[in-house]
């Protein structure tokens, strides 16, 4: 699939460019690089899932895929396209605040799992490692009572972030970036949830006939690659600004972005074409 191929290979040049930001700096930034990995290789491990469904046909669970892939781009630029004077403290509540507080809500929720699992062996073997003592958790308490908890979770929500970005981000980027993974992640919501929403919109691609169907395959397929190629554009771009590294060749990759993101395609032409006719002679009608 040529589509495939020629934003697969883009979004690698981009994963290697951050491969070699990350080793370079791996001793002067160590938080933010250990940070960065993690995500990084999340990241990667989504987006090849993404591929491999894609291949075989099945979009609406790589749409599923895209929301944690969403996610995890969203977190890390978050970090990285911060102001500098807290990005620190950024990093701090990453490792050590929003752990802390995870552990707790892990814990609480795995004890109540473990009444209720009916493998009691099983259970006892996947939930006993997230319970915590009494006391530890009443530590966690009243360092985090459930107000700041609450704050900070907000904080880091993804709504949340995508409003800080989208203003971080005016001096580098023409376009709201950001705000346009909102609509992605709320049909990934839908289906993850299987709810009437997410189960309508598979059911009426179904229902279309077989040219409109294919077209709309079609440009799924284009806005799954979009979403892996924006994702690694991002984060390659916010990591080379937070270090202050290879802008240059970074320029370079965005500049080749910036093309593909700019083809016009065809298949979206002709569904709006068709779908604009459509609604005329439904209006002409009415």
């Amino acid at each position: 699939m040529e589509l495939l191929g020629r934003y697969v290979a883009l979004a690698n040049e981009f994963g290697s460019l951050m491969t070699d930001l990350l080793i370079e700096h791996h001793e002067s930034e160590p938080e933010l690089v250990s940070m960065h990995w993690k995500h990084f290789d999340f990241a990667v491990q989504r987006s090849n899932a993404i591929y491999t469904l894609i291949e075989s046909g099945s979009y609406w669970d790589a749409e599923i895929i895209a929301r944690p892939l969403l996610e995890c781009t969203v977190r890390m630029c978050f970090v990285c396209y911060s102001p500098q004077d807290i990005r620190k403290e950024l990093i701090k509540e990453y490792f050590e605040d929003l752990y802390e507080i995870n552990r707790l809500e892990q814990s609480e929720k795995a004890k109540k799992s473990r009444t209720i699992i009916p493998a009691e062996d099983r259970g006892k073997i996947l939930l006993d490692g997230m319970v915590l003592s009494e006391d530890e958790e009443d530590v966690i308490r009243k360092k985090w009572p459930k107000k700041e908890r609450r704050s900070l979770k907000q904080k880091w929500s993804f709504s949340e972030m995508i409003r800080a970005l989208d203003g971080w981000t005016k001096p580098h980027f023409d376009k709201n970036l950001f705000s346009s993974f909102v609509h992605s992640y709320g049909i990934s919501s839908h289906l993850i949830h299987a709810d009437e929403s997410g189960i309508g919109v598979i059911i009426d691609r179904q229902q279309r006939e077989e040219e409109e169907k294919a077209l709309m395959n079609q440009a799924h397929i284009h806005n799954l690659l979009d979403l892996t190629l924006v994702s690694s554009m991002l984060m390659a771009t916010g990591l080379s600004i937070a270090l202050n590294s290879k802008v240059k060749e970074v320029h370079t990759l965005v500049n080749e972005f910036n093309s593909i993101h700019a083809h016009k395609d065809p298949v979206v032409d002709k569904l709006v074409d068709k779908w604009t006719g459509m609604y005329k002679k439904l209006h002409a009608e009415s």
